[in-house]
This record gives C-alpha cells, sequence and structure tokens, in this order.
C-alpha cells in the first residue's frame, strides 16, 4: 500500500505504523514440516550460470474498500496477468514477480490449470497478489488440493478484515518418495498496515507474522520478500540477519518511492560491509490510480522499481549501459554507499532481464565475474491483439526536455542519438564540470548519475522523476546549455583564440577527446562551459581550474599548452552582465606545471 505523512483524513501523506521487529522464517523448516523437500531454485545456486528474470509493472485503476483492494477493471486485470503468467510459464524465467495487491487469483488459477501448469522446477514465481479475506483462501486451498500444496500459517478467520498476500510458486518432491515434483504454494501475509488518509489496512487489514527465508543465510544464496510495509520495524539486527548473499525482493503499491522508512530500510541493508547484496524494489507504473468507495485519490507519482547491488564487480561499459538504457533500464550510483541503482522506466512494461547471481561459490576466476542485471526485453500491452509487445526503444523522456537546450537542441539531440551518455558528459561540460580527475566521464563518476540519500535521479536522459530537486537539476542544466549556445554566437563575447573559429562549430562529446565539448570549424577542439547567475567566485575558480588541469594531464606539453587557450568560462556577474574567465598561460609557469602547483590561476 502507499506511503505518505499522516495529514487526518482530509489526504496528504501516508505514516508509517511501528510495529514488531521482523520474524523470517525458514522455507526448509516449513516445507519439512508438511513432508516436502526443499526446492533448488536456479536463482539461489551459487554457480557460474546466469538466471534468467521476468518483472511486470502494471499499470492499473485500484478499487480501495474495507472489504479489499484489488484491481478495478477485472477484465483487463485478467487479460494481462494471464498473458504475463502465460509467458512466465512458456519462458521458463527463472524468476518472475509482480507487486503488491497485483496478481487476481482467477489469473493465478488459470496459469496452474493451463497447459504450462505453472512454473517448471527450479523456477519461482513471487506473485504480489489482490487482498483476499482468510477464510476465502482456504476455500482455494481446497480447490486447488489436487494440484498444489498450498501452505501459509494459521489465523483465525475474520471476515471483517483482508490479507495482503504473496505467493511463492515453485515445485518440488515429497520426502522419502521418488515422486515427480509437485506444485507449492507457500502464502505470506503482509505483517505490517500503512497508514493512510482513510486508515483503511489500519482498520481491515488482517497481518500475518511471517517472512519467509529461501536458502540457507550464509551458506549460499538466500532471498526473502518484504510486502510493501513489512519493513517499518526494520531495524539494524534484521539488516545483519539477512543482507549477506542474498537477494532482496520489496513489492509495493506505493506513491513515495522516498519515504524515510524506505530509505532507511535500504539504507541499512547497503551500509553493511560486503559486496554480496542485491535488492529488487518493483511497484506500479505511472498513471496508476485508486479509487476508495468509488472517488479517486491524489496518488499518481507510482513507478521507482529498480535493482540496487552492492557489488564490486558490475559491467559499466559504454556498450552495456546505453543498451539498458535504450530498452528501458537507467544507471544510477548511490554515493553513499557506493551502490549501483538502475531504475526502470516508469510506465507499464513486462520486463525480461538477465542477472548474474548474487554471489559466485567455487567458481574459477575467469568465469566468476557478475555483470549485474541486463535487460533483454521491455514490453507494452497492445489493446488491438490484447498481448504484450516489444516496446523498443523505451521512452525516456528526454526527447520532450530537449528544446530547454534552446539553440543547441539539435546538437545535443544528434549526441542523444548515438549515445545517451555522450549527452549526458557534453552537458555536464557545457554546465562546468569542476571534477578534476581524468576519469570523471565513466558511468559510476558522472555528477548526473549520482543518488544522494534521498535518491531524486538527476539523470538529463533519463527524465521521469518528478522529485523537485531532479527537476530543477535537469531544466538548469539543459538552460545552461542553451546560454552557451547563445553567447558562442556573439563575437564580442569570445576570446582571440576561438573569435575567427566559430563559422559551422559543432558542440558534442567524444571519447577521443573526452575534456573537450567544442568542435571549431577548424577542426580544433575546445572547453566552453557557463556557469550561470548562481556561482561564486570560488566555484567559477574551481571549475575553470578543473578544466585546464583535465586538459593538462591529458596531453603532450605541446597540445595541452595549445588546448588550455581554448579552455573558456563564461556566468553572469550581479548585474546579469556576460563575463568571461580566459588566462593565456603565465609566462613565469614552467611547461608540465599542474593546474595545482601555485596559488594563483594560470
Amino acid at each position: 500500500m502507499r506511503c505518505a505523512k499522516a495529514e487526518g483524513k482530509k489526504g496528504g501523506q501516508l505514516c508509517p505504523i511501528a510495529g514488531a521487529p521482523v520474524n523470517f522464517v525458514s522455507v526448509t523448516q516449513v516445507l519439512a514440516n508438511n513432508g516436502l523437500n526443499a526446492p533448488t531454485l536456479n536463482v539461489l545456486v551459487a554457480d557460474a550460470n546466469n538466471y534468467s528474470v521476468l518483472l511486470l509493472q502494471p499499470k492499473g485503476q485500484i478499487e480501495a474498500t474495507q472489504t479489499g483492494i484489488r484491481n478495478r477493471d477485472r477484465a483487463l486485470a485478467s487479460a494481462q496477468f494471464g498473458e504475463f503468467l502465460a509467458e512466465a510459464s512458456a519462458s521458463g524465467a527463472d524468476l518472475v514477480a509482480t507487486p503488491e495487491y497485483s496478481t487476481p487469483w482467477d489469473a493465478l488459477r488459470g496459469a496452474l490449470n493451463g497447459a504450462n501448469g505453472g512454473p517448471a522446477q527450479g523456477k519461482l514465481w513471487a506473485l504480489g497478489c489482490e487482498s483476499i479475506k482468510y477464510r476465502e483462501l482456504l476455500v482455494i486451498r481446497q480447490q486447488l488440493a489436487e494440484i498444489a500444496t498450498v501452505i501459509f500459517e494459521e489465523m483465525n478467520p475474520d471476515d471483517n478484515r483482508f490479507v495482503d498476500p504473496l505467493a511463492y510458486v515453485f515445485r518440488t518432491t515429497k520426502r522419502d518418495s521418488d515422486a515427480q515434483p509437485q506444485l507449492v504454494i507457500v502464502v505470506q501475509f503482509k505483517t505490517q498496515p500503512m497508514s493512510d488518509p482513510h486508515d483503511l489496512e489500519r482498520d481491515s487489514l488482517q497481518v500475518g507474522t511471517r517472512v519467509y527465508q529461501f536458502g540457507t543465510y550464509s551458506a549460499g544464496i538466500s532471498l526473502v520478500t518484504f510486502i510493501c510495509s513489512d519493513l517499518l520495524a526494520f531495524t539494524d539486527q534484521d539488516a545483519r540477519n539477512v543482507y549477506d548473499r542474498s537477494l532482496i525482493l520489496h513489492i509495493q503499491l506505493n506513491n513515495k518511492r522516498q519515504h524515510t522508512s524506505l530509505l532507511g530500510f535500504r539504507e541499512r541493508l547497503l551500509r553493511l560491509v560486503g559486496d554480496q547484496t542485491e535488492i529488487l524494489t518493483l511497484n506500479w507504473a505511472r498513471g496508476t490510480r485508486i479509487f476508495h468507495d468509488g472517488d479517486e485519490g491524489p496518488w499518481r507519482e507510482f513507478a521507482g522499481s529498480a535493482w540496487y547491488l552492492k557489488t564490486n564487480q558490475i559491467d559499466l561499459d559504454d556498450t552495456t549501459v546505453a543498451a539498458n538504457h535504450r530498452k528501458g533500464f537507467y544507471y544510477t550510483r548511490l554515493e553513499s554507499h557506493k551502490a549501483h541503482v538502475s531504475f526502470f522506466n516508469f510506465r507499464p512494461a513486462v520486463f525480461s532481464l538477465t542477472a548474474s547471481k548474487v554471489v559466485r561459490l567455487g567458481v574459477a576466476g575467469p568465469i566468476g565475474g557478475r555483470r549485474g542485471p541486463q535487460l533483454n526485453m521491455a514490453k507494452s500491452w497492445d489493446d488491438v491483439s490484447q498481448h504484450w509487445a516489444n516496446s523498443v526503444p523505451s521512452n525516456d523522456g528526454f526527447a520532450d526536455l530537449c528544446h530547454e537546450c534552446g539553440g543547441a537542441a539539435a546538437q545535443v539531440k544528434s549526441t542523444y542519438d548515438r549515445c545517451p551518455l555522450a549527452c549526458e558528459r557534453l552537458l555536464s561540460l557545457c554546465a562546468g564540470n569542476d571534477d578534476s580527475s581524468l576519469d570523471w566521464y565513466l558511468p559510476d563518476k558522472l555528477d548526473s548519475f549520482a543518488l544522494d540519500e534521498r535518491e531524486p535521479i538527476l539523470r538529463i536522459t533519463f527524465c521521469q522523476d518528478n522529485h523537485g530537486e531532479a527537476i530543477q537539476f535537469r531544466v538548469r542544466r539543459l538552460r545552461r546549455c542553451a546560454a552557451l549556445w547563445t553567447i558562442l554566437q556573439t563575437a564580442a563575447c569570445l576570446p582571440q583564440t576561438l573569435r575567427n573559429d566559430m563559422n559551422g562549430f559543432v558542440l558534442e562529446w567524444t571519447l577521443m577527446a573526452p575534456h573537450q565539448n567544442l568542435r571549431c570549424q577548424s577542426g580544433e577542439r575546445a572547453t566552453v562551459m557557463y556557469l550561470g547567475e548562481d556561482s561564486d567566485d570560488s566555484t567559477i575558480q574551481r571549475t575553470y581550474k578543473a578544466a585546464r588541469e583535465r586538459i593538462h594531464r591529458s596531453l603532450d606539453e605541446e597540445a595541452g599548452d595549445r588546448a588550455k587557450q581554448r579552455v573558456v568560462l563564461w556566468f553572469r556577474d550581479s548585474n546579469g552582465n556576460v563575463q568571461r574567465r580566459w588566462d593565456l598561460p603565465a609566462i613565469d609557469r614552467q611547461r608540465g606545471e599542474s593546474e595545482y602547483d601555485i596559488g594563483r590561476m594560470a
């Protein structure tokens, strides 16, 4: 259920309710109590093989009443989830997941009774299902008895309340039996209600007490799933109990992914020592609407599904990052914990991925590396064919924002069309990048790829985060590029080294000249920057110095001297006048001397 602040029944954001610490329960023990062996699941085998993942991020209209929370358009939900589960069976995906309150029970029963009969041996489905009353679940258990063993914790039926269920579906064998693997469904219930303006879950949710854990913690790979507000009482000790060698799923119906409780949960996990923790958050898509007793609520900011990796091994090659981007999977880096975070496109889709195991044990070095998750395909719903259909390239929103670059828009868009990463680097240089390191442009170094602890997404070419800070950052960067373009058209603003070489200039970024962003008529390159009207003297000096230092360290002495004469920074003073920072090399500077070797500018 959605997260927000408590501002009473008139609306506003929701507030978490405090509760008991997490009660982790071993699936192995639960199965043993029912005469079943623990399954061997591909996702949890710590070998050199990758595993396949299929996720559904649906967009829907949600009906929320005291009798339950479910899809309002029953026919559409049945069609979309039925098709999704049919694809899950046919594709043989190793891990399949849907968000909180999403999967209709009829769609699940249809999949289990269908031609493929649900997941094959070694596969795991983790399905957030529509709410159901406990007594109704008892009926479903009886209805499925001939094809599946359905297990859930025993509670007293309460017909005035509903449960928020997660259905784990897999196959395993009976103990002391050579029979074929049989279908098993382990149902986990949400353990913590979330407060909302109508007190719906607080008043109407029947909570469970268990969070099931697959695998043997610290002996291989383990997997747990939290249902939205399950983690509101998540403690440091809970994190220590679950973080190592774990894949942690978090399924949600949540309109505020940056709620402090959710950030705190991830922070507790990712701050611990080690590089074998992964968190997969799966939410509903943007545009999802919630209706309470027929009245539409104000919540629209869903989405934010993402894959968090605490690892020293990940493939950040430009080709890989750009390919993921084009399909709808966008890389960022959580600076405070040195974690890698890739966000899924906010629009409704089925995502098909290939992922590295959380850990690989007993594997030879050459084949033991981890690439991280790679998006193979994103599919959108086709209303005509009633199927999930391939939708590449994915719309990241940049085309709708590029006009903010003014006269530079065509050249910026051309760079974006070639490579979104190159576009981010171009815009970073144009706005004045003050990082003096030579690898400033790598995906895990670039300023617009960084997340702070509140996680606003600053990516320029992934424009779907409506957090105020993210919007401000994007617009400011693009408008600085627009202002720079205007300055470059004005001869009086140009230094002598550029003035006669600007016909047909091109703003671009290339790996062959990573610290320069302007190609002049002669083919010579330059570094040009505009810092706007809100930069103080120290920022101006630091940025100018950094640009010249990068040039100094990346070129030989003669080429470096020429290139430093083509480093120019503009800004506006307090009166709104355009000012320029451009210095020829000082006659008393020794060749090869760093910009940082003396206390004044060259």
